[in-house]
């Protein structure tokens, strides 16, 4: 936007001491970019760069410099975290934090134990549980008929108990 292409070139312009555009050179802008965005995020020094690039691409199609002192700053690397899902450790402390109403504890170890989708799982009831066979089976509104959840240990186990205290916040007993 224009407010942060703004931002960043008097903020730079200001650390140089403004001196005349055709006067930056390639170590005014390391020593600009040095002293403002050293310990920034990757995401922020590339933005930055990107800005004073855009600018100088601008400034030289207007002719007002020939030379593009801003060859010599260099990118950094974006490190992007696709995994999104939580730990066993991150797991394991939601599903054990009596701070948690029941009610969420359960949901938890649910949606964690059969990688069901949210919606499929606040859709059961207690009769659409399995206790013996350790499944739910519930027709969903999507294309399939019924999806079955079997979690690799009792988490059911939770659910059961939560609706046959009809969801109290009483501590759980531990599975067995």
């Amino acid at each position: 936007s224009r407010r942060v292409y703004q931002s960043t070139l008097v903020r730079l312009g200001a650390v140089l001491g403004n001196p005349e555009l055709a006067h930056v050179t390639s170590e005014h802008l390391e020593t600009g970019f040095a002293t403002l965005w050293s310990s920034t995020s990757a995401p922020t020094w590339n933005r930055s760069i990107a800005t004073v690039k855009s600018f100088y691409a601008f400034a030289i199609r207007q002719g007002w410099v020939t030379d593009d002192p801003t060859q010599v700053l260099e990118r950094r690397r974006e490190v992007v975290d696709h995994d999104r899902a939580l730990s066993r450790e991150q797991i394991n402390a939601i599903t054990t934090n009596r701070a948690l109403s029941v009610r969420d504890r359960c949901l938890f170890k649910m949606l964690y134990e059969t990688a069901a989708r949210t919606e499929e799982v606040l859709r059961l009831n207690i009769e659409d549980l399995d206790l013996a066979g350790k499944r739910a089976t519930k027709a969903t509104p999507c294309a399939r008929v019924s999806t079955s959840m079997k979690p690799s240990f009792t988490a059911v186990h939770p659910i059961a108990a939560c609706a046959s205290r009809n969801c109290t916040n009483t501590p759980l007993p531990r599975p067995a």
